[in-house]
């Protein structure tokens, strides 16, 4: 890289190249997330600690000598400043987007979807690796809790690859005798996606840890009503387009789903506003704003 005629180098993933001194050109980097550093923060056991602590402390002194680090949240930039003491003048925020495949469909456009996955039923989904940030099992007591108290014929549709602790999922399905209501569908393509979120009554995510969130804000995409937890960087992104829970107190995550399911006005009002807030994150603006970065810089 020292012989290439550069002007800027960047680093999307976050990792950054070990040796950074004497670099003849501008350094930018992207930081996705520190759940390793945060996740005592968020009642996270040291299970879900993914890269481990050290590596990103190391990160940290790395991050500290580029130009410019680029948050994908504003809950992302203070974490930044806060655990690995990057200068706040160094960081600009700029969003994720969502990819224009996640809109509204018609029903013809749905049949492929319905078939293939046995969709004739109405539900209540989820998107998102299975393991335990994602707070899945709350999810389920939730909505084994709702079944109980409401009569509701709507099953839960758990969409995503397994991860740690999905060994646990599976036993809370068994345990609550609820092998018939909650669906596990296991990775989906990317093209059935908009589809499965376009069929779905409500969308829920509960996850006790996200930097940014992309699942809520392709269902809100899709017109999907959202629930979503009011932690980390998921308030940036839903805002009020959505309900936002504690996800740590399942009767709030119960109630509103009763109050989605239950009221037709509100759940066409979260579905309107969720249709105009995601079109505030495309990627066109995620791209206008990284190259302002690049061009400030020299």
């Amino acid at each position: 890289m020292k012989r290439m005629d550069l002007d800027v180098l960047h680093d999307p993933f976050g990792v950054g190249p070990l040796l950074l001194n004497n670099l003849p050109y501008k350094r930018v980097i992207t930081i996705h997330s520190l759940v390793s550093l945060v996740y005592k923060a968020y009642g996270l056991s040291a299970n879900d600690n993914s890269l481990g602590v050290i590596a990103y402390k190391l990160m940290g002194t790395r991050i500290r000598k580029v130009d410019r680090v680029i948050a994908i949240s504003s809950c992302i930039k203070q974490e930044l400043i806060r655990y690995l003491k990057v200068p706040e003048d160094k960081i600009t925020v700029v969003h994720h987007g969502v990819k224009e495949m996640f809109k509204p469909l018609l029903g013809e456009e749905l049949c492929s979807a319905r078939k293939k996955y046995d969709l004739n039923q109405p539900y209540i989904l989820y998107v998102g690796v299975l393991e335990n940030r994602k707070n899945i099992l709350s999810l389920i007591k939730a909505y084994s809790s709702l079944r109980e108290h409401h009569q509701i014929n709507h099953r839960l549709l758990l969409v995503g690859p397994k991860g740690v602790g999905s060994e646990s999922i599976f036993q809370m399905v068994e345990k609550r005798n609820l092998q018939k209501e909650v669906q596990l569908l296991g990775y989906v393509p990317l093209n059935d996606l908009p589809a499965i979120y376009n069929m779905a009554d409500i969308f829920v995510f509960p996850s006790i840890y996200e930097p940014f969130g992309l699942p809520p804000l392709e269902a809100m995409a899709c017109g999907t009503p959202v629930i979503a937890s009011n932690t980390g960087g998921l308030p940036e992104v839903v805002d009020n387009a959505g309900i936002l829970v504690n996800p740590l107190i399942l009767s709030e995550i119960e109630e509103a789903m009763w109050t989605l399911l239950s009221d037709d006005h509100k759940r066409k009002e979260m579905s309107n506003k969720g249709l105009a807030r995601a079109k505030l994150f495309n990627w066109k603006t995620t791209a206008e704003a990284t190259l302002k970065i690049y061009q400030d810089l020299n």
